[in-house]
């Protein structure tokens, strides 16, 4: 009879082995002199035998099944450490089922976002999709952080679309309310991918739905109408930012006073880049070039050579771009 026993180490490869450790217990002997003859015989035969079957041959008297159904289970948190081990994904997978299948087993939070940010990073996107909707089913209580980890992966993969269509589906499918930090997370991957038309859509749903936004959202969606040549809409958002408590910053002053020295507006670059200083915004040497460009096409040259030294007054050294403009304005706009 098993007087006791314990689990050992767990070993991974595909599957789960448990190895169990028997308590010692006393062998028959006998005296006679066939004992050599069948112990010899005894083990030729295990050798042939795989490891499973031995295992199994020597339980076999102490009840198998019951042995292994007294195993501990794994736990979710034991679960974590093994999910987070170099597994391939097959193996990672199978660990996950294995566990699941336990009875009065629940998978936890951290278990499926250990387990979606694997497959995040192998661009697994089918299977993420099943894990969400698996998760919905058995109830579990949805972060918002889950969702940026999936945004930024697919964000890494080049599609956009569908990290918009997961910020969407926060709100209709996994209730879960997303804060600015999921729709600052898309627009930043809509003007990174090349999608900035969509970015003042995202941002206009996001006003719509009460979500304030913050000085980064505001500086991106601003660079993504500067991308589609709509100024003067990125423009009015700089007057729109004091009414939900925003403070415009270098960059966004940068992006708009560039964005309309390339349009020839140089008027209102500088008033911007004037208005820049009285913020206490410190532009860069790019931002002054971008002006005294602007100016030197406007046959500007005596505005532009001023502006020049005040740049120089403020301690920045000029650039390989700056002694360019220097030399339009001694020989002229072209």
């Amino acid at each position: 009879m098993l007087k006791s026993f314990k689990s050992s180490t767990i070993h991974v490869h595909r599957t789960i082995l448990f190895s169990v450790k028997i308590a010692s217990f006393p062998l028959c002997t006998t005296t006679t002199t066939t004992l050599g003859a069948k112990k010899d015989q005894f083990w030729d035969s295990a050798e042939e035998e795989s490891s499973d079957n031995e295992w199994e041959r020597l339980l076999k008297p102490f009840g198998l099944k019951q042995l292994r159904s007294s195993l501990s289970p794994i736990s979710p948190s034991q679960l974590c450490k093994l999910l987070l081990l170099p597994l391939d994904i097959p193996t990672t997978m199978e660990l996950f089922e294995k566990a699941g299948s336990q009875n009065g087993y629940s998978h936890s939070f951290d278990v499926y976002c250990i387990l979606i940010d694997k497959l995040g990073s192998n661009g697994d996107f089918k299977t993420i999709d099943l894990l969400l909707k698996q998760m919905k089913d058995e109830g579990i209580v949805f972060k918002e952080s889950i969702f940026i980890m999936i945004m930024r992966y697919y964000g890494k993969a080049g599609l956009p679309g569908q990290a918009t269509r997961l910020l969407l589906d926060m709100w209709g499918v996994y209730d879960c309310e997303p804060s600015f930090k999921s729709y600052n997370v898309v627009l930043e991957i809509l003007v990174a991918g090349n999608c900035p038309k969509v970015a003042p859509n995202v941002f206009y749903d996001m006003l719509n739905r009460g979500v304030s936004p913050t000085v980064s959202t505001f500086g991106v969606v601003m660079k993504a109408l500067c991308m589609i040549n709509e100024v003067d809409s990125a423009c009015s958002l700089l007057k729109d930012m004091m009414k939900h408590g925003c403070v415009p910053n270098s960059i966004i002053y940068q992006t708009l006073i560039h964005t309309l020295s390339q349009n020839n507006r140089v008027n209102e670059a500088m008033k911007l880049l004037e208005e820049m200083f009285l913020m206490g915004c410190e532009p860069d040497v790019q931002t002054f070039n971008d002006v005294i460009y602007g100016l030197c096409r406007a046959s500007r040259i005596h505005e532009a050579a001023k502006l020049l030294d005040r740049m120089l007054l403020r301690g920045f050294s000029a650039d390989e771009l700056t002694y360019g403009r220097d030399t339009l304005m001694k020989q002229g706009p072209c």
